[in-house]
């Protein structure tokens, strides 16, 4: 608040963009609402799953509840919300829909899907044993290939992710719904260089399961 002070008392008009942690948006309601007023305009929220198990096996220190909570608070700003997920390699075709449900519920819009990676000389990389891309692979740790045995046939793995961003992302017809701040509008260059983007990540995607090829 220093900062909001400083930039209000020397009227300064700039738009922003802040990391954010749902404990700390849910639990300072009064602080997002007072950025909103001078130009916050979204926030990157790592919100991870729509399962409280998820989130203590992730140690995120946080809860669906508290984060529902903070989705509500920059909503009701008129704050986007840039939200991260990470797909853990157990989920089944159940789990995804479940992300899906909770996506379009919360009417989010920006996503980002990694699957699991716990990194190398973190704790949680040596609670695993069934990693599928050795540690030298440096390439292959970019929170988009999956680095542990998935449950699931890896191809149908990596189909799943792709279709929850075909459904998020690439439907013109829900940017239209959720009247967002930082939106671009349809068929101008920033939404064009938007999707250009999503595809790319597309492409990744689809030939992620042969890493083994090209390791």
């Amino acid at each position: 608040m220093d900062i909001h002070k400083g930039i209000v008392d020397n009227n300064i008009k700039k738009e922003y963009l802040v990391y954010g942690h749902s404990n700390f948006i849910a639990n300072n309601p009064d602080v997002i609402k007072a950025w909103a007023e001078i130009g916050l305009k979204a926030c990157i929220i790592g919100l991870e799953s729509p399962k409280d198990k998820d989130l203590i096996d992730f140690e995120k220190k946080t809860t669906v509840e508290t984060n529902n909570k903070a989705i509500r608070i920059l909503q009701d700003n008129n704050v986007d919300i840039y939200a991260s997920f990470i797909v853990d390699p157990k989920w089944d075709k159940n789990d995804f829909k479940e992300l899906q449900h909770y996506i379009f519920d919360n009417k989010l819009y920006y996503v980002v899907i990694q699957p699991l990676t716990p990194l190398p000389g973190t704790e949680a990389f040596n609670r695993y044993d069934d990693y599928i891309v050795k540690r030298a692979q440096y390439e292959l740790w970019d929170m988009q290939h999956a680095v542990l045995r998935t449950a699931m046939d890896e191809k149908e793995f990596y189909r799943e992710i792709r279709n929850l961003y075909i459904k998020t992302i690439f439907n013109p017809i829900r940017i239209m719904r959720l009247k967002l701040r930082t939106a671009p509008p349809l068929f101008s260059k920033k939404y064009i260089r938007l999707l250009t983007g999503c595809f790319q990540i597309y492409k990744d995607l689809k030939k992620a399961h042969k890493h083994k090829d090209y390791v």
